[in-house]
C-alpha cells in the first residue's frame, strides 16, 4: 500500500521545522571552513590560510602563491555571500590529513 501524498505532505510540514531547528551542526565537527570568517584579505586576492572554525585547529594552508585560491567578498551566484574560488586548474589548499583521518577514525 502506497502512502498518500497528503500524508507525506503532512509529515514534511510537521517534522521539517523540527529538523531545521538542529542546524547548523556545531557539535563534533572535525573541520569547518567558512569563507565569511576570512579577514585581512581584500576582494579578489589569494589566500594562504583558511582558518578552521571548529576549534580543532585543522586550518587549510597554501604557501605557494601561484596555486592559492582567491577570496571573493561577494559572489553573485551565491546571493552575495563570500566564497573561496579555486580556478579548477591548479589551485589547492593543504590539509593535515593525518589529523583529520585519525579524528574521523576516533583516534584523537
Amino acid at each position: 500500500m502506497k502512502p498518500s501524498i497528503s500524508l507525506i505532505a503532512w509529515i514534511v510540514i510537521c517534522y521539517c521545522p523540527l529538523l531545521m531547528a538542529e542546524l547548523p551542526v556545531t557539535d563534533g565537527l572535525v573541520m569547518h571552513l567558512d569563507a565569511s570568517s576570512i579577514s585581512g584579505v581584500s576582494d579578489g586576492n589569494p589566500i594562504n590560510v583558511w582558518t578552521d572554525q571548529s576549534g580543532a585547529g585543522n586550518n587549510a594552508t597554501q604557501s605557494t602563491s601561484g596555486v592559492q585560491p582567491l577570496y571573493i567578498a561577494g559572489e553573485a551566484a551565491f546571493s552575495g555571500f563570500p566564497v573561496v574560488r579555486f580556478d579548477g586548474s591548479n589551485d589547492y589548499m593543504i590539509l593535515l590529513s593525518t589529523t583529520l583521518t585519525d579524528t574521523i577514525r576516533g583516534q584523537d
